[in-house]
């Protein structure tokens, strides 16, 4: 776990790991984790995670993040914890409370709870197929 100025924290569990202790880096593989800010919760799944120092948390191996009723799933993402954001350059598909969205790059900020889909949306109201 690490906290973050203001309370804020991120933690992440997984099967296995491997690390670099003196240089905050390190592998981990099925991945899961959660981040808090500003009071708000965004979890996190993974095949894996590649940590980079404090900086940076590259997530593969199939990514699904989730908050409140929402889940995007995703090839790979990351979580920069300076900015509070997951992001992601991939193809993405957002689903929940009657709202199914495709598209391609994604950026969720935990403590906004807001998410956007870059470009190439689909999206459809009500439990259709975009």
């Amino acid at each position: 776990m690490h906290q973050e100025e203001g309370g804020d924290w991120w933690r992440l569990t997984a099967a296995e790991g491997a690390g670099w202790e003196g240089e905050g880096t390190g592998s981990l593989r099925e991945v899961r984790g959660e981040i808090r800010r500003g009071g708000h919760a965004l979890r996190l799944e993974a095949g894996g995670a590649d940590i980079d120092g404090r900086d940076v948390v590259r997530l593969s191996g199939g990514v699904e993040v989730a908050w409140d009723a929402y889940r995007a799933h995703l090839d790979r993402a990351e979580y920069r914890p300076g900015q509070g954001r997951v992001t992601s350059d991939d193809a993405v598909s957002l689903e929940g409370a009657g709202l199914r969205v495709r598209g391609r790059g994604l950026e969720v900020d935990v403590e906004k709870r807001t998410a956007r889909v870059r470009e190439g949306v689909e999206a459809s109201v009500g439990g259709g197929t975009p």
